[in-house]
């Protein structure tokens, strides 16, 4: 099962150390230890070049807008591992609309969006304030996380399903106005439910094993 973080701790400059990225869209790096989009940079895509062992993974990223009325940073799974543009990801939405802050979730496919789900309302997030978005993907189930808390589960969606379309890219992806922020992501493979246990056929007579 693979784990992978990145910490942004390094010189401004392009993405790392923890990690190899690739931008497949739009221009991030880091700025004073955070992966950063400027507002005027339009939408972006990054993803670690190291894959996920499989199509069923997580991305927990702490994200952050400059401005309370603008900004969409996000974690993002099941990317082509290629500057195709098609994964899932799950946004803090910064809307320009008084208390209709709130965590979206989408599929991306060839660059087109489709939401998954109702936004969850969180009422009104204060500029520059980190919070921390989560997004699972486990077979066609998806499930979104804010702060630790549940927003969105089980979720189904069986477009991209990570072998045929999208893939076992993983990495943060963003879009409108507002100066977003990445900070110490963490991704790692969903394990498996273990298989039913069958038990050994044991034979016993007069206390002894044959």
């Amino acid at each position: 099962m693979t784990t992978l973080t990145e910490s942004f701790n390094k010189a401004d400059g392009a993405l790392g150390p923890d990690q190899a990225w690739t931008v497949d869209e739009g221009t991030v790096t880091v700025v004073s230890n955070k992966a950063a989009r400027a507002s005027a940079a339009g939408d972006s895509t990054s993803r670690i070049n190291t894959l996920a062992d499989t199509v069923n993974h997580y991305v927990e990223v702490t994200v952050a807008s400059d401005n309370a009325d603008a900004g969409s940073p996000a974690a993002m799974c099941r990317k082509a591992a290629s500057a195709t543009l098609t994964h899932y990801f799950s946004a803090l939405d910064y809307s320009t609309s008084p208390n209709a802050d709130e965590v979206t979730l989408f599929r991306r496919v060839g660059g087109a969006y489709t939401s998954l789900a109702t936004g969850s309302s969180l009422g009104d997030i204060a500029a520059v304030t980190e919070h921390v978005i989560k997004l699972e993907v486990n077979g066609s189930s998806l499930s979104t996380f804010y702060d630790g808390v549940a927003k969105h589960t089980n979720v189904t969606d069986t477009t991209i399903d990570g072998t045929s379309v999208g893939g076992k890219a993983i990495g943060i992806c963003g879009g409108e106005a507002g100066n977003i922020t990445w900070d110490g992501l963490t991704a790692a493979d969903i394990p498996s439910p273990p298989g039913p246990i069958t038990a050994p056929s044991l034979n016993c007579w007069m206390g002894g094993w044959w």
